[in-house]
């Protein structure tokens, strides 16, 4: 995410600075639970509820873009493709070729199915078949919804734009987005929670599909149109220090409550935290108070920038370390020592990926690309 210069440039650097905490929520989720169940509860609920990071990248993505191209319109299609393709593809890439000999050392099912299996990952398309989102890197399932939201965005943004807007008919549509989003994992929780399994193909659907997570990326896009609204009538009438505050208050009470509340775990997946999430980004967007500004600091800007590093390379970093340590391919770090060394060496890489491979290759590819 980088902001042009008609855009507040400490607002854009204080959500960069949110991604690199979203990101390291999410992979501590997934390497860190064996070392952190034993403490205090609000301590492992967090960390239990990490997969609930992605709800906030997706509304991320769709308030950043509809707020970067406010002035776009009609928006040059090629162009965007080609900055969005550049912008995922090399670290993507990337990681899929550093997983393919980890997925073929512990291939459970025949050489062609795992072959088949990381084409269809390599194309982006695991999500959008039961049981595929999490057959080879797992945390690129959400890059493969990403894919199919930019490849709407363009005629979303342009019906969006054409409709005028005023406050309480843009509430109501975000209203009727977030029940959309939360309708089909509750009616699942509702019909299939007794059964006692969430292992079934349909729950991939719930959890993993672009069309049940698409939701999230439309209320990102509402939320940039509330704000520009706010921002052409100039209504703001503080910095969003109380709104960002109120949002991570609440979120830490929704998520240290979590194990609490039957069926949870689709619903906090979904869209159930998305409304805090907004309230989060709409807060960090007019400022963030004090927090906005700790967020916008160089050092925290710079680790955001390589927050889809630090996301996407987590599974074959952590493969190619225990394997160079002789350890089994387990997902959690197998002691404390090693999570510690993976956490930094993650840190270092992903500041390393991104400027060496995805910079370099985003502005050669986006160049190509939109020729």
């Amino acid at each position: 995410m980088s902001s042009p210069d008609a855009r507040p440039q400490s607002s854009l650097a204080a959500l960069t600075g949110a991604r690199f905490f979203a990101a390291l929520w999410v992979l501590v989720y997934h390497r860190a639970g064996a070392f952190l169940e034993g403490g205090p509860r609000l301590i492992a609920e967090l960390r239990a509820s990490g997969y609930a990071a992605v709800s906030f990248f997706f509304v991320l993505s769709g308030f950043v873009l509809a707020w970067r191209h406010a002035d776009d319109l009609p928006l040059d299609r090629r162009r965007f493709r080609a900055s969005r393709i550049a912008r995922i593809a090399p670290l993507y890439v990337l990681a899929w070729a550093l997983t393919t000999p980890f997925v073929f050392a512990r291939a459970h099912h025949s050489l062609a199915l795992t072959a088949a299996a990381g084409g269809v990952h390599l194309v982006a398309l695991q999500s959008w078949i039961p049981g595929g989102a999490l057959s080879w890197n797992v945390p690129a399932w959400s890059v493969s919804c990403e894919v199919f939201f930019y490849a709407l965005f363009p005629t979303l943004l342009e019906a969006l734009r054409r409709r005028r807007w005023s406050s309480r008919s843009l509430h109501a549509a975000i209203a009727i987005v977030l029940l959309a989003g939360v309708a089909l994992p509750r009616l699942l929780v509702f019909a299939f929670l007794s059964r006692g399994s969430w292992s079934a193909p349909w729950m991939d659907l719930v959890l993993y599909s672009p069309l049940a997570r698409l939701p999230e990326f439309v209320l990102g896009i509402l939320l940039a149109e509330r704000f520009l609204l706010e921002k052409r009538a100039a209504s703001e009438t503080d910095d969003g220090g109380a709104m960002t505050f109120a949002a991570l208050a609440l979120l830490a009470a929704l998520f240290a409550s979590s194990s609490d509340l039957e069926g949870a775990m689709p619903l906090l997946h979904t869209a159930l935290a998305a409304p805090l999430f907004a309230l989060l980004v709409l807060g960090l967007a007019r400022g963030g108070g004090i927090l906005g500004r700790a967020l916008a600091q160089p050092t925290l800007v710079t680790l955001g920038a390589g927050s889809y590093a630090l996301y996407i390379l987590q599974q074959p970093i952590l493969d190619a370390l225990l394997s160079l340590r002789g350890e089994p391919l387990v997902a959690p770090p197998p002691s404390l020592a090693l999570l510690v060394e993976y956490l930094a060496l993650m840190i270092a890489v992903s500041l390393a990926a991104e400027r060496f491979v995805a910079e370099p290759l985003r502005r050669s590819l986006a160049t190509r690309l939109s020729r």
